[in-house]
């Protein structure tokens, strides 16, 4: 029963998460810039978590040694969030939240190359998944061009989000109350936007109109303080591995929003794009806790060699079909 509710928890806390261009896209619209929207998002987010904390008496305590690192991670956490939001300018939401989902991929390099982690096939296979993922958004047999200043931009929020899980795990801040934590993480993050905002003398108060308004509302209780709530729940029942598996469901929803709300282009190539970028999360994890996997949901593991199997020869049958397209030369235009 407990593995259920953990399950539950997890799927709520990825799904909302998903939701984060529904209600921050409209917002964006109306002419507030995505720094304004990220600190309004913070600001009422960190007050709503603070009287949760109060009401269950959570402590609001941090010790002088904790305040540097914990600024750091603030900073690492918001850079994040300030990359993906303006990805929204330039890429579709269901690229960008695929895009960010990378920093699985990222955190295990990272690993390798600074902490002396051991290399391993399923590394490098995950890692081959996710350069092409990646390398796919680029080639537009399709019609479709993919931004690549956005591919840049949503990547380096991925390397921000990677630096800030290595930092939560490997600093004094791992110490902390996860409750403490994620209050701090949010309220620096909200004064470092404000910082920003007044350096470029564009400090916006939120329009009087409902449906900014209630879109705003949907952002910070639904797609940051449940997802939040959620997560760390998902965590404490059935681990931060499973917990992760399931976060697989935050790409999916924003692609489906995307589509389906916005009318965002998903052609077959980036249907094939995103489904690569899971597939190399899914590998790195699964390749490293499959015996956990098992435990909490035996028939996860067929599902997932299923899954990777069909990747391999979807991916077999595009290059093949690749040989058979004729590709324009780039210095044609130039001469």
């Amino acid at each position: 029963m407990n593995s259920i509710q953990g399950v539950i928890s997890a799927l709520i806390g990825a799904i909302t998460f998903g939701l984060i261009p529904l209600f921050a896209l409209p917002v964006l619209d109306t002419g507030i810039t995505f720094y304004n929207l990220l600190f309004y998002r913070l600001i009422f987010a960190s007050a709503g978590l603070g009287m949760i904390m109060i009401i269950r008496k959570k402590t609001f305590r941090l010790e002088p040694d904790f305040v540097l690192p914990m600024l750091f991670l603030a900073f690492c956490n918001t850079a994040c969030s300030f990359f993906v939001i303006w990805g929204y300018d330039y890429i579709s939401s269901g690229l960008v939240t695929s895009l960010r989902f990378l920093y699985p991929v990222l955190v295990s390099v990272a690993m390798i190359c600074f902490f002396g982690e051991k290399k391993s096939f399923s590394t490098g296979l995950s890692i081959f998944l996710a350069v092409l993922g990646v390398s796919l958004l680029s080639y537009s047999s399709d019609g479709v061009t993919v931004n690549l200043a956005g591919v840049i931009i949503v990547l380096i929020s991925s390397v921000w989000y990677a630096i800030y899980l290595i930092g939560t795990n490997k600093s004094k801040t791992a110490q902390m109350d996860i409750w403490t934590f994620t209050f701090y993480s949010m309220f620096f993050g909200a004064v470092f936007c404000l910082a920003y905002a007044v350096s470029q003398n564009n400090v916006q108060p939120v329009p009087a109109d409902w449906n900014v308004i209630s879109h705003l509302m949907g952002l910070i209780l639904i797609a940051t303080l449940l997802p939040n709530l959620a997560l760390v729940d998902g965590v404490r029942r059935i681990g931060s591995t499973m917990t992760a598996v399931l976060g697989a469901f935050e790409p999916v929803t924003a692609v489906i929003v995307g589509v389906w709300i916005f009318h965002e282009p998903f052609t077959e190539r980036i249907a094939f794009s995103v489904a690569c970028i899971l597939a190399s999360v899914f590998v790195l994890i699964v390749a490293k806790n499959a015996e956990k996997i098992k435990k909490v949901c035996p028939d996860i593991m067929k599902f997932l060699w299923i899954f990777i199997k069909k990747i391999t020869s979807k991916t077999i049958y595009f290059f093949k079909s690749v040989k058979q397209i004729k590709l324009k030369n780039p210095f044609e235009t130039m001469q």
